[in-house]
């Protein structure tokens, strides 16, 4: 619970600033953390860097640590956790980064893990940790990212039997499938309302 709160003040106070628009003669420049978001397993590490001198910290409270030379472990914990960067020169610019630390070996669960559809007909899949999409098949559909446990499949124009795979982000050697049957023959889905 004190976690969610420190990251809720911790946002509040970016946006706050962000909402400032600088005062004039403060340096317009924004604050920015390389990479913006990561995914690691339970120990991995990571260096951040910022686009100025900053003082790091990691906002929830067993989230980890990290360096005053912006080198991340992440805690023996899974979760998503945020990195915080502060400007040494300009305290109130603040940055921001997101950690997804998943646990070594977690199966990536797909759902739903099969699904029959109409020739482009759309489902969104989701997944139980952060995950790379494809298409199995060469002309299987199309796959877009929705986040970094979903995304939204439309179905090709040809009747078959097709795969869509999330593969871990933290552990490539895991992946999780969901079986799709593209059928013209099946009825059209209720109208809605």
């Amino acid at each position: 619970m004190a976690k969610y709160i420190s990251l809720a003040i911790i946002l509040a106070f970016g946006l706050m600033i962000a909402g400032c628009g600088g005062g004039g003669g403060g340096g317009g420049s924004s604050l920015t953390i390389s990479p913006s978001s990561v995914t690691l397993n339970i120990g991995g590490t990571k260096t951040f860097t910022a686009s100025e001198p900053v003082d790091w910290r990691v906002a929830e409270i067993n989230g980890g640590t990290i360096t005053t030379g912006g080198v991340y472990t992440a805690p023996n914990v899974a979760g998503t956790y945020h990195i915080v960067a502060t400007s040494k020169a300009n305290p109130s610019k603040v940055a921001i980064a997101t950690v997804f630390v998943a646990a070594s070996g977690t199966s990536v669960i797909i759902d739903p893990s099969s699904v029959a559809l109409r020739p482009g007909g759309k489902v969104t899949f989701y997944s139980n940790i952060p995950v790379n999409w494809r298409i199995q098949e060469t002309n299987g559909g199309t796959i877009v990212p929705l986040s970094e446990t979903s995304a939204e499949y439309t179905a090709p124009s040809r009747n078959g039997d097709y795969h869509v795979i999330g593969t871990s982000k933290a552990d490539p050697t895991k992946s999780g499938t969901a079986n799709i049957f593209v059928d013209s023959d099946l009825p059209p889905p209720p109208p809605p309302g």
